[in-house]
């Protein structure tokens, strides 16, 4: 639905060549200060009807509100602000309105509100990584495609405020225990929720975030009665496939940047410059989740630790040695947990010990993640007996049975969402752990449950 990726127009590609394509609308609320990234605008043209529009190819595309009518061509008549009529024309990525060159468009949209736009040209690889297309424009496109989906954190760390939300439809719930907390509305950023009380009185927080990340406005809690004004940090939770090792699995660590596997010398120096000798293998030890520790096979006293002066050294396996493993494409990021994220095992192109505050998630802070035992890493997490969770990208949460056999994808970490692997020749069955005589099946009627038995379905 963006148009951000390189397309073929044909005979008109030679024509168009020097007109940017990856062109988005910045928009903006001048009255409230709110602003969005759109690939669309819907405006009103001169006699009251309603169209939206996009850019592309040097040109407009015009759509009616209705869908029965559809338009290309360089001119777009809309109706202005104070009600006037007015035409504007595109030339590469800038604008001329009523015949006069503008960096603005400022017009009424389909509901009567006054809005402003401007043309950004925009590259993909900036595109995708830009706040707005990632967080915003992921929850505000479900106003024209139904589809609104996205989860963040928000908090603030000096007041050990923190909540982890989801978001669905306008709606805002709870990632923990799934219920619905508040309200949001993609246009007009405002946002409302009351995060579930553990015991306390209930707060809510009313506000409007903002495209840098902060989100500010009142709180108000019920009893005793209390007022007052909070400024929260909004960040996006990132897509990471949760890793999945076994208990005992022993791993190279290669280094992207030295080419070499990560060591832990007899001294307890850690470097980058490491073959395949005992010194250079780890086992994985599973803390939760995504959250392991790795201990040295040449000297299993020895594990991997940023310390608590921020050093790369060897620990004792204390909470110090704690990472979380963040996958990036092919290679692993690890990140120290008691250093909130933020710092990073790091080696450089030399294969030296590179300071952990100062590595990101680049080449010097990437290792990819080899088994020693090369047949492990080829049968990947299937093997027969393994208890596995399946999270789904949409959702967010883990698929389950429920105790009646249905199945969603609303589960967190208990027993109706564990599944134990069973091998069947080249086939896996899937058996819950909640209760171990429903398999996952698609019945011979298309129906997804699982109140299978452990047959063919």
């Amino acid at each position: 639905e963006r148009q951000l990726k390189k397309r073929q127009y044909g005979s008109t590609k030679t024509e168009m060549a020097s007109t940017p394509e990856n062109i988005i609308w910045i928009l903006s609320i001048p009255s409230t200060g709110a602003k969005f990234v759109f690939d669309v605008i819907r405006y009103q043209t001169w006699d009251g009807t309603l169209w939206e529009s996009r850019v592309s190819n040097g040109c407009f595309h015009h759509l009616k509100q209705d869908g029965m009518g559809f338009a290309v061509g360089y001119d777009l008549n809309f109706l202005a602000w104070d009600g006037s009529k007015k035409t504007a024309k595109i030339a590469g990525n800038s604008l001329t309105v009523n015949g006069q060159s503008s960096n603005s468009l400022q017009f009424k949209s389909w509901d009567g509100l006054d809005w402003e736009a401007k043309l950004q040209v925009i590259s993909e690889e900036k595109a995708l990584s830009h706040w707005d297309l990632k967080f915003l424009q992921r929850l505000a496109r479900g106003k024209s495609s139904g589809v609104m989906s996205g989860h963040a954190v928000v908090g603030d760390k000096k007041e050990n405020k923190k909540f982890r939300l989801g978001f669905e439809n306008g709606t805002i719930y709870d990632k923990k225990s799934n219920e619905k907390i508040g309200s949001i509305d993609t246009m007009t950023r405002d946002i409302s929720f009351t995060p579930t009380a553990k015991g306390g009185p209930k707060v809510t927080y009313k506000g409007i975030y903002a495209a840098d990340g902060n989100f500010t406005g009142t709180w108000s809690q019920e009893n005793p009665i209390t007022t007052g004004t909070f400024t929260f940090k909004l960040d996006i939770e990132k897509d990471v496939k949760k890793v999945k090792f076994g208990e005992a699995d022993i791993v190279f660590l290669k280094s992207k940047s030295s080419n070499k596997n990560l060591r832990i010398s007899k001294e307890g120096k850690v470097s980058g410059t490491g073959a395949q000798g005992q010194w250079a293998q780890f086992k994985i030890l599973k803390v939760k989740d995504s959250i392991v520790r790795f201990q040295n096979i040449g000297n299993p006293k020895n594990f991997l630790r940023i310390s608590p002066k921020g050093e790369l050294d060897a620990g004792g396996g204390g909470k110090w040695c704690h990472f979380k493993l963040v996958k990036v494409g092919k290679f692993h990021v690890l990140e120290s947990v008691e250093h909130g994220f933020k710092k990073r095992v790091g080696i450089l192109d030399d294969g030296t010990a590179k300071s952990p505050d100062k590595t990101g998630r680049g080449k010097h802070g990437q290792f990819e993640i080899e088994y020693k035992d090369k047949d492990r890493q080829a049968r990947g997490p299937f093997v027969q007996g393994a208890k596995l969770f399946f999270t789904s990208f949409s959702s967010g949460r883990n698929l389950r049975i429920k105790k009646e056999g249905d199945v969603d994808a609303s589960g967190g970490k208990g027993k109706w969402a564990q599944f134990i692997v069973h091998k069947d020749g080249d086939f896996i069955k899937l058996q819950n752990v909640g209760d171990e005589k429903h398999y996952l099946r698609i019945t011979s009627k298309n129906v997804l449950d699982g109140k299978g038995g452990g047959g063919k379905w």
